[in-house]
This record gives C-alpha cells, structure tokens and sequence, in this order.
C-alpha cells in the first residue's frame, strides 16, 4: 500500500476481485476512498464480464483492472508494481483432512499449506504479513454468480447437493460486510500481526431452518430440516485476537441470511 491522508487515500492491490469477498472489499475500499487495483483472471479473449466491478460508484476514477493468474509466472508484476505488500493459531490438521477424505479437503488443503508458506515467507524476509481466517462468508452479493459459501449455507433451499443440512448439521458464518471491514480495519492497523479469526455465528440445520420458514414463509422449508434433534452446536472459533485490537461486529444471523435471500432473489437463484 502507498500512504495516503484519511480524505485522500493511497492505492491498494486486491487479488481475485471478480469473486464474493473480493469484489464487496472493492466497493468498501473505493467508497472510503482507496484507489483499487484488482486483479481478476480473464478469459483468452478478454470477455469476462467484471461490469459488477466497472459500475461500482468511484470506479472509473480509482480502479484499475488488470488479468493475472497465479499459473503464470510474472502475471501479477504490474498490479503490485510500486506498492509496498501487504494484504489464533487454528490451521486445518493436513494429515486429518487427507486421512479422514473429508469433502473440500483438495481445497483446504492446499490454502493451508499456502498460508503457512506464506507467512513463514515473510518472518524469513522481514515482510508484515497479516492473514484472515473466515468461516462461511453469508450476506448480499454483487458478483453475478452465485457464491460458493451462499450455495453450501443455504442448501436446504436452494437444493445444493452439499452443505448445511446436506453433510454436515452445523456451521461457522460471518456477514460478508463484517469480513471486509474486517480486511480494511487490519490493513489499517499498524499493530496487526499473524492470523486472525473473523467469526461471528454458529448455527444448526435446525436454527438456520426455523430461521429462514419463519422470516420467509414463501421459501417452501423440507420438513426434514425442521427436525429439533437436528440442533447440534458443539464448536467455536474465537475472534477474541481480532476483538482485543477494538474491532466490532455489526451483522447477526438474521442479517446475513436476509442479505443472502434477498440478492439471491434478485439474481434469480430463488
């Protein structure tokens, strides 16, 4: 990042900005007056629609959209050219996930191992590496698509063939806004250091049921999600390092699933 007075801010590199987390930290970063530089990965023609990025108020003034793709050696050297880096220890157990073949492990995997290199990177070259570690990320969304942790959280509804209530009978959640202000707040504090867990809710199939059938009687609810014995909440991850620095949550449960249902509604996914 580039210094910059609180009116006037300096600039910022945002990776994967076409996807959920990425493209709402481009829209928070532009309205508190950042200029963004996102990276996104388009395709050979250069036809990907990022107009959800373009259309973002302050956009044609302070963002910049460049193609990179972590495959290709060198392809993010102009978004970072001239930017000085930056962006509880809880790690995924490797050996666990591969031992117990548990679903995502091919994703988790990998992202572990590329945090621990990542930060053990930057203690051998003296670089300030902060890292945030979400749950699932729920709430309303400008991208096109529809987000992955909105398809496993609301599977019950929108008939995902796995996720909440369709593998596994609890979960972790925090609201989309929270995890991006979450992002900006550590980027600008100075005494930011390590990883840090941003998680705000734990809900079961049967509360996250009950929930969505009584705020939204026209979503037809299957009656087996609505079994009482399906309450299980047995574990939590602490965001108490995140909290200690002054950070406060805003959003409940019942914000992040009316942000997903609505835009969800919206795009046409319900």
């Amino acid at each position: 990042m580039e210094g910059g007075s609180r009116m006037k801010r300096g600039t910022v590199c945002v990776t994967g900005g076409a996807g959920y987390i990425g493209s709402w930290l481009i829209m928070r970063l532009l309205e508190r007056g950042y200029t963004v530089r996102a990276t996104v990965r388009l395709d050979p023609e250069r036809k990907r629609d990022v107009s959800h990025l373009t259309n973002l108020p302050g956009a044609s003034e302070r963002l910049q959209i460049f193609d990179a793709d972590l495959e290709k050696r060198h392809s993010f050297d102009e978004a970072i050219k001239g930017l000085k880096e930056m962006d509880e220890n809880s790690w995924s157990d490797v050996e666990f996930c591969r031992d117990m073949r548990i679903h995502g492990s091919s994703y988790i995997i990998p992202k572990t191992l590329i945090e621990q290199a990542t930060l053990k990177f930057g203690e051998d070259n003296g670089l300030d590496i902060v890292s945030i570690i979400p749950p699932l990320v729920v709430g309303p969304f400008t991208c096109p698509h529809l987000p992955g942790s909105i398809s496993v959280s609301l599977a019950m509804i929108l008939g995902t063939k796995y996720g909440l209530g369709r593998g596994f009978e609890e979960t972790l959640m925090v609201h989309i806004d929270d995890v991006v202000s979450g992002h900006i707040f550590l980027f600008e504090c100075p005494n930011a250091k390590g990883r840090y867990i941003c998680s705000s809710a734990e809900t079961s199939v049967y509360e996250l049921a009950k929930l969505i059938s009584t705020r939204y009687p026209d979503i037809q609810m299957p009656s087996e999600f609505l079994d009482e014995t399906r309450n299980e909440k047995s574990f939590h991850l602490s965001p108490k390092k995140l909290l200690n620095l002054g950070f406060e949550f805003k959003y409940n449960l019942k914000h992040m699933v009316d942000g997903a249902i609505q835009s969800c509604k919206q795009k046409g996914f319900l």
